[in-house]
């Protein structure tokens, strides 16, 4: 635990919400990345072949 002198409240308050807006916009970009990668992986297995099927085209 800290103590924090009065005159710096005001300053080490405007950093906490600065740093809570922050990580609040890299949750929701971390958010975007799974839906992206997500997305990938299905278009990915929806490309892809099984072997089998692959040696039935030949």
């Amino acid at each position: 635990m800290t103590y924090v002198k009065r005159d710096d409240l005001p300053d080490i308050k405007g950093k906490a919400k600065e740093y809570a807006r922050f990580q609040h916009g890299l949750a929701r970009l971390s958010k975007i990345n799974q839906k992206i990668r997500f997305l990938l992986e299905k278009i990915r297995d929806l490309n892809c072949q099984d072997v089998d099927e692959y040696r039935k085209k030949e």
